[in-house]
């Protein structure tokens, strides 16, 4: 598990990298900013200095991303009009939210995020 971690996280280094370096990271929008992935990912823009956008959603606490360079917008990710809206400003999408559920009425909520991306 290591290792998968450390080579997801050189190559979004690689490309974080390439953004910024031309100058065009104005904002990095990144949904499901609360879970591990998601934190993660912030704490290390963070570390480069960019202005990030956090979709999290109500239930979520956002105690671990808290910071200046970060909005913390609450919202659904099936919302194709709340995307639309936060994705605007955006130069780059990093699309990490997830849905974790063995229960069968979850199906078609995982179906319509899945239609998002």
């Amino acid at each position: 598990m290591f290792t998968l971690r450390y080579r997801v996280a050189n190559f979004i280094q690689r490309k974080l990298n390439d953004v910024i370096s031309t100058g065009d990271a104005n904002v990095i929008v990144i949904t499901g900013s609360a879970g591990q992935v998601g934190a993660t990912l912030l704490r290390q823009l963070i570390k480069q200095n960019c202005h990030i956008k956090a979709i999290v959603t109500k239930y979520d606490d956002t105690t671990a991303i808290q910071h200046p360079n970060v909005q913390i917008v609450v919202g659904d990710v099936c919302d194709n009009d709340f995307l639309i809206e936060q994705f605007e400003d955006a130069t780059i999408v990093f699309h990490v939210a997830g849905i974790i559920s063995i229960s069968p009425g979850e199906n078609e909520r995982m179906d319509v995020l899945m239609s998002v991306v």
